[in-house]
């Protein structure tokens, strides 16, 4: 009578399993040589006098048991996976699941022919038998792996049989094609599946009760096709605790009662020489060791062309296999989820190495990510990995930085790296590492209507709150009319920035452009952020006066002077130009840029200026300087006096009787002291405001 526990999700099974699992220990405190024998290992392989059982017992240096990784908990109190599973020493475990795939009892057999010689297609069949016979009935089987230290991998198989009579011959398959595999619908029906190169079967044959034991194991060389079983051992060994073996097995020499039910033939306990358990040294775990099946029998004797009975057929992963995935993680949270980019250009062509396991430096893929963000190996293989820790490094996109990086704790770069590293463990279930990036922001800062003229603009920037909280820089604009700077591939959507911006000819003159400016709007996909301000320009003003006085004071008595006319200059160049009005204001406010400026005063015929005045002749100038953020600049005053002409002259009305010559004739002198006499006339001009008196002396020539 056999009973099976398939795997969850297994479909269809036909045999016991003692839920088919595979663990794996990596041992880092003490590398135990390759001279240990199976039964020295993490694993119990109990010794005589009491020999196998499935208990963890107490007192010896290995840790586990069967029952450390199943228990009771099935339907029916049948075989499942433990709920407190071993520690961090065994990270690659899986299990079947727990629920009988069939009703017992299970009438499957080999049929009759099939060899452990022969090849699987057209070599082996199965059948349905009405009496499987207690003595080679199989009632539940299970099996693990282990990866020793020195990167050994040791295979441990256990069988309970119905009847402790008969011959105690037993073997397993450990086979790397995952699909072998039969069911008989009552006759003889071919197994599924192949062997492979490098296919493992191990024999025990159990003597003088069970106090001897011989074990040997064979490997397939070739294909299922054309290759054949070794007949020369690869690993043998005796009864475990006889020596160091690379392969043992024993029987237990006492009754014993694992949890689970176990319906023997007598019912209760398993009477002695009803439990077998065992284990094989296959060498050094890597792709050449990648099983996937393992296939139980019990057998007439230890030939390798001895008739086949019962048998156990159930998944025995012992290879992992790793995915690695690539997403845009738009929201910045360290994890995929609903909004992120996982398909499309985007998560399409980055470069990822694989290499592992361990501190192993080998790398066992290199190639880039397609448009569903699978890394796609250009070298090398994901495929069939030893289980253990991988090293996964990621090589940086321009303008892009990590937030998830396998079992990393995601830490987003202050600045572009060129790679970023996370490790993940692969077990044999199979394992997915996701890469989550997102985009810098590209900070561009822009300083609209700037004035001609205006010199270089440099930006101040600094992180006020973020991931980047306190880092600085600056930036230079350029442009004319606009200018613009990036601050490229250092900020992230939760910074926010304080800026200020200034002229490099005077940089302590700065204006503030922004305080607390949040960077959220450049998340993925715009991926950039504009702040701008528009350029402050400054108004220039002065007051326009009439010197009534002339005394180069505007006071009491003087008028404002309207419609005069001004100049803003740089240089010999006139920028603006500007007329005083009635109330003898003038204003330049066309946006008048930082710098040092000359204001002229148009000169008006009859007008002579009195201030400013710098006692020498000629016009003099005002000058003003305006600093960056300056809103208005006042001049000093500009006074003018208005000058007047004044002239005199006689006509002499009487002429020398017979001649033309006139009869009188005079001289004219004026008190302004700057005119001069021609002739009859007296003139002078450019006169200020005042009272004048002039001299007219007539005589007889």
């Amino acid at each position: 009578m056999t009973r099976f526990i398939g795997p969850s999700g297994s479909g269809r099974r036909r045999r016991t399993l003692f839920g088919a699992f595979a663990a794996f220990m990596l041992l880092s405190l003490l590398i135990i040589p390759n001279a240990f024998a199976v039964h020295d290992e993490e694993f119990q392989l109990d010794p005589l006098p009491g020999g196998g059982n499935t208990v963890d017992n107490t007192g010896v240096n290995e840790d586990f048991d069967w029952e450390s990784f199943f228990n009771a908990t099935g339907p029916g109190g049948t075989i499942a996976k433990a709920v407190n599973l071993p520690d961090a020493g065994f990270p690659g475990f899986t299990a079947s699941g727990g629920r009988a795939d069939f009703a017992l009892p299970d009438p499957t057999t080999y049929a009759t022919g099939s060899k452990d010689t022969l090849p699987i297609q057209g070599g082996w069949q199965c059948s349905s038998s009405n009496n499987v016979g207690d003595k080679v009935d199989i009632v539940n089987a299970y099996a693990t792996s282990y990866i020793r230290p020195d990167n050994h991998l040791i295979l441990y198989y256990g069988i309970e049989k119905s009847s402790p009579l008969g011959s105690s011959n037993i073997a397993t398959w450990f086979l790397k094609d995952g699909t072998v595999d039969c069911t008989s619908p009552g006759g003889a029906t071919n197994f599924t599946g192949v062997h492979t190169d490098g296919d493992i079967l191990l024999v025990s044959a159990f003597t003088n009760g069970g106090d001897t034991a011989n074990v040997s194991a064979y490997r397939w060389n070739g294909n299922d096709a054309t290759g054949s079983l070794g007949t020369t051992p690869i690993a043998s060994g005796g009864l475990c605790g006889t020596g160091s073996d690379d392969a043992c097995s024993v029987v237990n020499r006492v009754a014993i009662s694992p949890p689970w039910a176990h319906p023997d033939k007598n019912g209760g306990a398993l009477d002695a020489f009803e439990f077998f358990e065992g284990g094989v040294d296959v060498g050094v775990a890597g792709t050449a060791t990648c099983f996937a099946t393992a296939v139980m029998n019990t057998r007439s004797s230890a030939s390798l062309t001895a008739t086949l009975f019962d048998y156990a057929r159930f998944s025995l992963p012992v290879c992992g296999e790793l995915s690695v995935k690539k997403y845009i993680d738009v929201d910045m949270s360290g994890t995929k989820n609903n909004g992120d980019v996982t398909s499309g250009a985007a998560v399409g062509t980055w470069a990822f190495t694989v290499t592992g396991p361990g501190a192993d430096t080998t790398v066992r893929c290199s190639g880039t990510t397609d448009n569903t963000g699978t890394l796609v190996c250009t070298t090398g293989s994901l495929a069939n990995l030893t289980p253990g820790t991988y090293t996964i490094t990621e090589t940086q996109k321009t303008g892009f930085f990590n937030t998830d990086a396998a079992d990393n704790t995601p830490d987003p770069n202050v600045s572009q790296a060129a790679t970023v590293a996370g490790t993940v463990t692969v077990g044999v279930s199979g394992t997915t590492a996701n890469f989550g990036n997102t985009c810098f922001v590209d900070k561009t800062f822009q300083i609209n209507n700037v004035p001609a003229g205006v010199g270089e603009i440099k930006v101040d920037w600094s992180v006020a709150s973020g991931t980047h909280a306190g880092d600085t820089g600056t930036v230079t604009l350029t442009g004319t009319t606009t200018r613009t700077g990036t601050q490229a591939d250092t900020f992230n959507q939760t910074d926010t920035i304080d800026w200020s911006w200034y002229l490099s000819s005077t940089p302590a003159n700065k204006v503030t452009g922004g305080v607390g400016d949040s960077l959220a709007g450049g998340a993925y996909p715009t991926c950039a952020d504009t702040n701008q301000a528009n350029f402050p320009t400054t108004t220039i003003s002065g007051f326009k006066y009439k010197d009534v006085n002339n005394d180069g004071d505007f006071n009491a008595g003087d008028l404002p002077g309207a419609g005069f006319t001004f100049q803003l200059k740089s240089g010999p160049t006139v920028l603006q130009t500007a007329v005083s009005n009635a109330n003898g204001n003038y204003t330049f406010a066309a946006g008048v840029a930082p710098g040092t400026y000359t204001i002229h005063e148009v000169q008006e015929t009859g007008w002579r200026q009195t201030e400013p005045n710098d006692g020498l002749p000629g016009v003099d100038d005002r000058t003003v300087t305006v600093v960056l953020g300056q809103a208005t600049a006042t001049v000093g005053d500009f006074g003018n006096h208005p000058l007047s002409d004044i002239s005199a002259s006689f006509s002499n009305q009487a002429v020398n009787p017979g001649t033309t010559t006139p009869a009188t004739q005079a001289t004219i002198t004026c008190d302004d002291g700057s005119g001069s006499q021609t002739g009859n006339e007296y003139s002078a001009t450019g006169l200020p405001i005042g009272t004048y008196h002039c001299t007219i002396v007539i005589t007889d020539p």
